[in-house]
């Protein structure tokens, strides 16, 4: 998942009640577990960084050739050797078509390590400690392809099933931005890159968009006639302690992550940059900040003779579904139908799920149990993704009769 994910309670929405014994359904009806353990620990030795998912296309084209007098089709997106997969699994029930995703690529491996050794113990995977994991999203990949390996097998228990793989999700997502609606016959679906306990899901993430600060000032010899210039790190200076910074309100935080410019030391410099971001969950109040930030930069710089001209980049947009709508409504059911409470959270990371619905595909963040990502402490728990694998089943698969 994109990093910077903070999770809070939004709506818990109605509790489920639990066996008498206090046991939940762990699980599933259909799938393999064993299968899905071995494929996590396949998945999770390919090393594929953003840019580079090369190795994990080619296993999903294998996948596809294997399967594809089952039903079975792979779509690539666009053109390119790195694109977003799309799997398309007919089924024969009159349900609706379902939309899961996962993303291929991962932070990349700290400098100088070229593996991932995986090491086990009570049912915990981790890597050897000099390395992620990768569990995100292998993990997410993982569980996709168990539930297309079931929807082959299953096709009267479902009304088609599209599986969408993603590249370049963890450098601002951006394989998912150039989605389509029009790829899609999913008019709904689940993104399995939640870091939370499987029974969660996040419903609302903000917009995010980078800012940057360029700066000119006026050159001059800082020893001979440093009054004839304008000190451009100077009005970077003044900008920085003028601009709103941090939690700005309860839907808003700026950051500036960047300070560059200057030279020689004995040239006042011309030139700096500054480079920020802000997220907001509010549209009104991502507007005025904007507009703040804009406001002062420019004040700044022309109070001491210089220039400012601040660009603007989104990121992704936000969203914000309500416990009624049908994405939501299908999770909390089938959290009940497993004696699972269903945690609907809020975010202020982001990730897939942004892009896709912004193009009216109703999409929430779907819990995995992903431990410490994008650190040499992740680890994922077999069992977490046990019961992420029966909650998936119950909201894909009809009852069996």
């Amino acid at each position: 998942m994109n990093s910077e994910t903070a999770f809070h309670h939004y709506d818990k929405g109605s509790s489920a009640s639990s066996p008498a014994d206090g046991s939940r359904q762990k699980s599933p009806q259909l799938a393999d577990l064993e299968r899905l353990h071995d494929r996590v620990r396949e998945l999770c030795r390919i090393v594929a960084p953003s840019g580079a998912e090369g190795s994990m296309l080619a296993l999903l084209e294998a996948y596809s050739a294997d399967n594809a007098g089952f039903g079975c089709r792979l779509i690539r997106l666009e053109k390119g050797d790195i694109c977003n997969l799309l799997l398309r699994i007919s089924g024969t029930s009159d349900s609706e078509p379902f939309l899961i995703s996962a993303h291929l690529d991962t932070v990349p491996l700290p400098q100088g390590v070229a593996s991932v050794e995986l090491h086990e113990n009570d049912g915990i995977l981790r890597s050897n400690g000099s390395t992620i994991l990768g569990g995100d999203d292998r993990a997410g990949v993982a569980l996709a392809m168990e539930m297309a390996d079931l929807a082959l097998a299953h096709p009267e228990r479902h009304g088609g099933l599209e599986v969408l793989f993603t590249v370049r999700e963890e450098v601002g997502c951006a394989g998912s931005a150039i989605l389509r609606k029009a790829d899609f016959l999913a008019a709904y679906g689940f993104n399995l890159d939640g870091e939370s306990e499987p029974g969660s899901a996040i419903i609302r993430a903000p917009r995010k968009a980078l800012f940057t600060c360029r700066i000119t000032g006026r050159t001059a010899h800082a020893a001979l006639a440093p009054e004839e210039g304008v000190h451009a790190l100077v009005i970077a200076g003044s900008i920085l302690t003028s601009l709103p910074m941090g939690k700005v309100d309860a839907d808003t935080t700026v950051n500036i992550g960047a300070v560059s410019g200057g030279g020689s030391t004995n040239i006042v410099p011309d030139s700096a940059l500054l480079m920020g971001e802000m997220r907001s969950f509010s549209e009104s109040s991502f507007r005025k900040v904007q507009q703040e930030i804009d406001d002062r930069c420019e004040a700044a710089a022309a109070a001491r003779g210089g220039k400012v001209v601040v660009q603007w980049e989104d990121v992704y947009p936000g969203y914000t579904l309500d416990n009624e709508s049908p994405v939501v409504r299908a999770f909390s059911s089938a959290c009940r139908r497993l004696n699972l409470e269903p945690k609907l959270l809020s975010s202020r990371g982001g990730g897939d799920t942004n892009n896709l619905n912004s193009i009216g595909i109703e999409n929430i963040v779907f819990g995995i149990g992903m431990h410490n990502i994008h650190s040499t402490e992740e680890y994922l728990v077999f069992d977490e993704l046990d019961t992420a694998a029966a909650l998936l089943e119950a909201l894909i698969f009809l009852p069996h009769e």
